[in-house]
């Protein structure tokens, strides 16, 4: 029987990038008579790793692929990605609308790592997951629904999630870690938000 931080190659796939590409599509629609610019287009795309990972080849080289920060992590939001052909099979990675990162005082993911793949952040403001990205014609507020609920779940309110004065949510992609926790409980049926790569 599978365990339950694995991850199958279809399931990858299906989840994280397919969903990715089919988001993107969603660009040419989004107009600048939302008073917000669009998003800009992906700068890079590539896996999300835990709180503290090291830049990513870097990582790929350290990280020893033990398994000790997923099983550390305590509400389960680290998982294997397993693709035996791949140079990243067996390293943690994040699927945010699985379960996001909760960014823990301690940082457990963090603190377990002995190769250095993952240096403990100093604070959750330090964390660089990632950005959001609103998508306006998705968003609930941006479309005349009334929903806050990413400005509530955000661990940085009106630093990294601002509203407007439309009770729309603007992103600071500076102020923003790239947690996840707005992805995973948007109630948009079309995903408002997604996460980034930081260029």
């Amino acid at each position: 029987m599978a365990d339950k931080n694995e991850i199958s190659r279809k399931d990858f796939f299906k989840d994280t990038l397919g969903f990715f590409l089919n988001s993107v599509k969603e660009f040419s629609s989004i107009t600048n008579s939302l008073n917000q610019p669009p998003p800009p287009p992906p700068l890079k795309s590539g896996l999300f790793r835990p709180p503290g990972a090291i830049p990513e080849q870097e990582f790929l080289t350290k990280c020893s692929r033990c398994d000790k920060c997923i099983t550390s992590c305590p509400k389960g939001a680290l998982i294997r990605f397993e693709r035996p052909d791949s140079i990243n099979h067996g390293t943690p990675i994040l699927i945010f609308r699985k379960s996001a990162c909760v960014l823990c005082e301690t940082f457990p993911c963090s603190s377990s790592c002995s190769t250095g793949a993952l240096i403990m952040p100093i604070s959750k403001s330090d964390v660089k997951i990632g950005h959001a990205v609103i998508f306006p014609n998705h968003c609930l507020s941006w479309q005349g629904s009334p929903c806050v609920k990413c400005h509530e779940i955000c661990p940085f309110p009106d630093k990294a999630l601002t509203l407007d004065d439309n009770n729309r949510p603007i992103i600071s992609e500076a102020n923003c870690v790239g947690c996840g926790l707005c992805v995973q409980n948007c109630p948009s049926p079309r995903a408002g938000v997604i996460i980034l790569k930081n260029s």
